[in-house]
Protein backbone atom coordinates (compact mmCIF):
# COMPACT_ATOMS: atom_id res chain seq x y z
CA UNK A 1 0.00 0.00 0.00
CA UNK A 2 1.03 3.63 -0.35
CA UNK A 3 0.71 4.61 3.32
CA UNK A 4 4.46 5.14 3.84
CA UNK A 5 4.80 7.43 0.82
CA UNK A 6 1.69 9.38 1.83
CA UNK A 7 2.98 9.76 5.39
CA UNK A 8 6.34 10.97 4.09
CA UNK A 9 4.63 13.56 1.90
CA UNK A 10 2.51 14.76 4.81
CA UNK A 11 5.55 15.00 7.07
CA UNK A 12 7.63 16.92 4.54
CA UNK A 13 7.68 20.63 5.14
CA UNK A 14 7.03 22.81 2.08
CA UNK A 15 9.58 25.34 3.27
CA UNK A 16 12.24 22.61 3.57
CA UNK A 17 11.46 21.43 0.06
CA UNK A 18 11.75 25.01 -1.20
CA UNK A 19 15.22 25.39 0.37
CA UNK A 20 16.31 22.40 -1.70
CA UNK A 21 15.15 24.11 -4.88
CA UNK A 22 11.91 22.16 -4.97
CA UNK A 23 13.82 19.01 -5.92
CA UNK A 24 12.28 16.75 -3.27
CA UNK A 25 10.36 13.87 -4.80
CA UNK A 26 8.80 10.97 -2.93
CA UNK A 27 8.04 7.91 -5.06
CA UNK A 28 7.12 4.29 -4.55
CA UNK A 29 9.02 1.96 -6.90
CA UNK A 30 10.47 -1.54 -6.84
CA UNK A 31 13.97 -0.82 -5.55
CA UNK A 32 15.34 -3.86 -7.40
CA UNK A 33 14.52 -2.34 -10.80
CA UNK A 34 14.42 1.46 -10.73
CA UNK A 35 13.09 3.26 -13.82
CA UNK A 36 16.10 5.61 -13.82
CA UNK A 37 19.21 6.10 -15.95
CA UNK A 38 22.57 4.87 -14.71
CA UNK A 39 24.53 7.55 -12.78
CA UNK A 40 21.51 9.87 -12.59
CA UNK A 41 20.63 10.19 -8.87
CA UNK A 42 22.26 12.39 -6.23
CA UNK A 43 20.64 10.97 -3.07
CA UNK A 44 18.53 7.94 -2.16
CA UNK A 45 16.83 7.62 1.23
CA UNK A 46 15.20 4.25 1.81
CA UNK A 47 13.52 2.49 4.72
CA UNK A 48 14.15 -1.16 3.86
CA UNK A 49 11.60 -3.78 4.97
CA UNK A 50 12.57 -5.31 8.30
CA UNK A 51 10.81 -8.61 7.58
CA UNK A 52 8.17 -8.11 10.26
CA UNK A 53 5.13 -6.48 8.63
CA UNK A 54 6.30 -7.10 5.06
CA UNK A 55 8.28 -10.10 3.83
CA UNK A 56 10.59 -12.03 6.11
CA UNK A 57 14.20 -11.98 7.25
CA UNK A 58 14.83 -14.90 4.88
CA UNK A 59 13.43 -12.81 1.98
CA UNK A 60 15.73 -9.95 2.95
CA UNK A 61 18.82 -12.13 2.39
CA UNK A 62 18.03 -12.00 -1.33
CA UNK A 63 16.24 -8.63 -1.46
CA UNK A 64 18.88 -6.43 0.19
CA UNK A 65 21.79 -7.23 -2.18
CA UNK A 66 19.51 -6.77 -5.21
CA UNK A 67 18.41 -3.35 -3.94
CA UNK A 68 21.96 -2.25 -3.09
CA UNK A 69 23.19 -3.22 -6.58
CA UNK A 70 20.40 -1.19 -8.16
CA UNK A 71 21.08 1.82 -5.94
CA UNK A 72 24.75 1.60 -6.88
CA UNK A 73 23.78 1.59 -10.57
CA UNK A 74 21.62 4.73 -10.45
CA UNK A 75 23.68 6.80 -8.00
CA UNK A 76 26.15 9.28 -9.51
CA UNK A 77 29.64 7.77 -9.44
CA UNK A 78 31.78 9.39 -6.76
CA UNK A 79 29.05 11.87 -5.75
CA UNK A 80 25.83 9.94 -5.09
CA UNK A 81 24.87 9.07 -1.53
CA UNK A 82 22.42 6.60 -0.02
CA UNK A 83 20.84 6.51 3.42
CA UNK A 84 19.56 2.99 4.13
CA UNK A 85 17.51 2.27 7.25
CA UNK A 86 17.46 -1.39 8.30
CA UNK A 87 17.70 -3.65 11.33
CA UNK A 88 20.06 -6.02 9.50
CA UNK A 89 23.81 -5.98 10.13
Amino acid sequence: DGRCAKRTLLNSNEREAATMGGRVQVVRWDARCLPLRTDSVDVIVVDMPFGKRVGSKADNVKLYPECIREMERVLRRGKGRAVVLTTER
